[in-house]
């Protein structure tokens, strides 16, 4: 592009790297995976040249999500892991909760639960000592969903109402809806339908506030 080639001879190459991300988010945006995993690469290997490894972070995890949308889990978590690693050499604890709680639900969707639950522990260690009641609610729904997905019905009930509790606190209206959702599924499935369509009820009523469906299947 015109953009590239004027920051190659302008000797700017820092902007040049920086525009073949967003050449790789308008081909993600296209379905172009390929191509857009040929500039994020691109990318990679200068950032690691220049030791620019908050950059090169970013580039890894915008690579997961590239991965995570064609398909390939096992690829995306790997990227994953990699920002991971970066971010906890730079001490942003902040994103490495988020990573930790988005690899763990990569790895339960890969049917790797052992693993889920490591990086899902993690993330829950990291909320209950130092994070607020948003970062709480999101990984107890997550750990929940985990449980959920493993017959641990119990569990999972455990913690998607311990999810409510906090998104309740910070009055989080669509998290608190799907919360609902959630719980009536439990209660479904625990053969209470009593309980079920309470929730239910309450989180089709919610969604109608908020002006978004929620499907029942």
């Amino acid at each position: 592009t015109k953009g590239i080639e004027y920051f190659s001879t302008h000797g700017k190459e820092k902007n040049k790297y920086k525009l073949f991300g967003e050449l790789a988010l308008v081909h993600d945006i296209q379905g172009n995976i390929d191509s857009s995993l040929f500039y994020y690469d691109k990318q990679a290997n200068y950032f690691q040249d220049i030791e620019d490894f908050e950059s090169l972070a970013a580039v890894f995890q915008n690579k997961g999500v590239a991965y995570y949308y064609q398909g390939n889990l096992e690829k995306a978590v790997k990227e994953f892991i990699a920002a991971k690693e970066v971010f906890e050499k730079l001490n942003d604890s902040i994103t490495v909760f988020e990573l930790n709680a988005n690899i763990g639900v990569m790895f339960n969707e890969l049917s790797q639960f052992d693993k889920a639950l490591l990086y899902f522990n993690e993330a829950q260690t990291f909320a209950e000592k130092h994070g607020d009641d948003r970062q709480k609610g999101r990984i107890y729904s997550f750990i929940g969903s985990f449980y959920e997905t493993i017959d641990s019905l119990q569990l999972a009930l455990k913690f998607q109402l311990k999810s409510l509790e906090y998104h309740q606190k910070i009055d989080s209206q669509r998290d608190i809806a799907i919360n609902f959702h959630n719980i009536g599924t439990l209660y479904e499935t625990k053969g209470d339908l009593h309980k079920a369509v309470n929730y239910y009820t309450k989180a089709i009523d919610l969604k109608k506030e908020l002006g978004f469906k929620l499907s029942l299947a």
